[in-house]
């Protein structure tokens, strides 16, 4: 009985810190970024019709801000490209902007969000591209657009 014991304690211990390390490991790649995000709002409203911008947009508290931004129209397609800067002396992830394309009575006809960047760190003073394309539902109605940084994660 004595050689059992000397062999089922390890294997129980290191069981027990496997099982462990999976359950750590399984709720840290669950966790929602927006469980732990900085909310945040208004940026900058454009006319579409302009080709770019480099007004110098900020949220409230200063840490993201969208450098620049331009439009374009192809076919059924918008795109809105342009950089964000972090102002911060903290890297920040899960970068979140939404436009909302309006028409020329400013009446929100669309709306689209794409994150900047994921898990990948945004280091303090860096900056990064963005890419937003949205299938327009009727070419006319998009007369204007509001460009937003909504979340980050710090």
């Amino acid at each position: 009985m004595a050689k059992n014991l000397k062999v089922v304690i390890p294997t129980v211990i290191i069981t027990a810190i496997i099982v462990g390390l999976i359950a750590y490991l399984f709720l840290k790649e669950n966790k929602s970024p927006e469980s732990e995000a900085v909310y945040t709002e208004v940026n900058s409203q454009s006319n579409v019709e302009e080709v770019s911008s480099d007004e110098r947009t900020m949220i409230n508290n200063k840490v993201i801000e969208i450098t620049d931004h331009k439009v374009s129209m192809d076919g059924n397609f918008i795109t809105i490209k342009g950089s964000v800067k972090n102002n911060s002396s903290s890297p920040v992830t899960f970068v979140k902007l939404k436009v909302n394309y309006m028409d020329g009575n400013n009446k929100v006809v669309n709306t689209e969000e794409a994150y900047v960047n994921s898990s990948d760190e945004l280091l303090p003073n860096e900056q990064k591209s963005f890419n937003i394309m949205t299938e327009m539902i009727d070419r006319n109605d998009y007369k204007n657009y509001e460009l937003n940084v909504v979340e980050y994660k710090k």
